[in-house]
């Protein structure tokens, strides 16, 4: 995962709009961050995952140039993950329910991806990462 963030920060560093910058630092950082063994370095890098999440839901919402299926995804994907890593990171109950459902932002970025040749994965990298995680999650059940 670690790699992925890295690879999706150098990708997005010559890229002329902010948000893909920003949210690709973002991501990069909280990942990063975790590699420290302090419980608050780690309780910062979720924490920074959780709220790039939101931000990234938000940005689905406001994004014009996007069609509904690619709005669909920023959405999901974002409410998704953060939900996933807030009742993962605070030990709430059904925290294993929803990582069940990650199989739907899963199954929701592949369509996409399909269905727009890969445009969309090369347009929106940094989503790769929020994929990545809601595998992760759903592989974690067996």
């Amino acid at each position: 995962m670690s790699l992925l963030a890295i690879f999706v920060l150098i990708k997005t560093y010559n890229l002329k709009t902010n948000f893909k910058k920003e949210v690709s630092l973002l991501l990069c950082f909280s990942i990063l961050v975790t590699w420290f063994t302090s419980d608050i370095f780690i309780s910062i890098g979720i924490i920074s995952c959780i709220l790039a999440s939101i931000w990234i839901t938000i940005k689905g919402f406001t994004l014009k140039n996007l069609s509904k299926i690619e709005k669909a995804n920023f959405i999901i994907l974002g409410l998704f993950s953060s939900v996933g890593l807030l009742f993962t990171f605070m030990n709430w109950p059904f925290a294993s329910y929803i990582n069940i459902t990650m199989v739907i932002p899963i199954i929701l970025y592949l369509y996409t991806s399909i269905k727009t040749k890969l445009k969309f994965n090369k347009d929106f990298l940094f989503l790769s990462i929020l994929v990545l995680d809601c595998i992760i999650r759903f592989l974690r059940i067996f």
